[in-house]
């Protein structure tokens, strides 16, 4: 197969995932719209949601695992859709790569840098949705307090808490306040909570002392009001870290960006030069070497300077 056939093939395949995408985008906001409707009327609410545990259940691990995080991060639990996105970034890269270099190698690491992206993309939301609920956290603690004081049950007060809150924290009580009415415990509605928010430590700690106070009972306002203290004094240390390691970070990005910025140019400048570190054998190798040197290197400065990130 020559130049000029590959490239249309690969352009008639980023076409049919991008048609793709779209279906599936389509897709999804009508099945939004049908089920907002079914709420509004009232319809099947309980036959929807056991469908979608049933479907869980039986997807793969890796499935169920992206889909926890998509929705962790505030989209749409639609794994398909993910996936095509994926593949759209990977075929436009490919192509970007193969157009400049006319290397099928350089152009199987851009695919696989842009099936990446999405991902990376993905965590970074969920990161930044998670920050969200624990600065609206001590907010939420504080309605609770109040609704505890007016004689309001748990239940009552998360489900008010869901009504009244800013979105994100707000979807985190809703689903907390339909799983119990589905007839989930309390204990693992909240406990899933914590599944959905990983790295999230004032979500678990609050989690954590419900549900030891549930059993062993005490004084729930008490403990929720030490609960924001607490965070408040985290909420000031960790305020005065990042202002103590914002140099760090500033240079951590800059060497970063740093080799990707400088392979770009070099393609731009400079197509044949890529080609033939590509063509060969030990240019292959070294590439190799290069790229896991890199992530290597960008995951421990990450840690370096993000030691509380998981």
């Amino acid at each position: 197969m020559d130049y000029v056939s590959l490239l249309v093939l690969l352009t008639s395949l980023s076409i049919f995932f991008i048609l793709q995408a779209i279906y599936w985008t389509l897709k999804s906001r009508r099945e939004k719209r049908t089920l907002l409707l079914d709420q509004r009327l009232g319809r099947a609410d309980g036959d929807q949601d056991a469908d979608g545990l049933f479907r869980e259940e039986h997807e793969g691990d890796w499935a169920v695992r992206l889909s926890n995080l998509l929705r962790a991060a505030g989209e749409p639990p639609e794994v398909n859709m993910f996936i095509q996105k994926a593949l759209i970034y990977a075929s436009v890269l490919f192509l970007f790569g193969l157009i400049f270099t006319k290397s099928i190698v350089i152009g199987v690491m851009f695919a696989l840098a842009g099936a990446y992206l999405p991902y990376v993309g993905l965590i970074g939301k969920r990161e930044k949705r998670i920050d969200q609920v624990e600065q609206q956290l001590p907010e939420a603690l504080e309605m609770m307090i109040i609704s505890l004081r007016a004689g309001q049950s748990l239940e009552q007060t998360i489900a008010l808490n869901a009504r009244e809150l800013p979105s994100p924290i707000s979807d985190e009580f809703a689903q907390i306040s339909e799983e119990v009415r589905l007839g989930i415990s309390m204990d693992e509605a909240m406990k899933s909570m914590v599944s959905r928010l990983p790295n999230a430590r004032t979500i678990r700690s609050f989690v954590v002392s419900v549900l030891v106070l549930r059993q062993t009972g005490g004084n729930l306002i008490e403990v929720l009001e030490a609960i924001i203290d607490t965070m408040r004094q985290q909420a000031r240390y960790e305020h005065k870290l990042k202002s103590m390691t914002a140099e760090s970070r500033s240079n951590a990005r800059t060497l970063g960006a740093l080799p990707p910025i400088f392979l770009l140019i070099s393609v731009l400048i400079n197509p044949g030069y890529m080609t033939q570190v590509g063509s060969s054998g030990l240019g292959r190798i070294m590439m190799l070497i290069a790229a896991t040197l890199y992530v290597l290197g960008f995951v421990w400065i990450g840690r370096l300077v993000n030691p509380n990130k998981q």
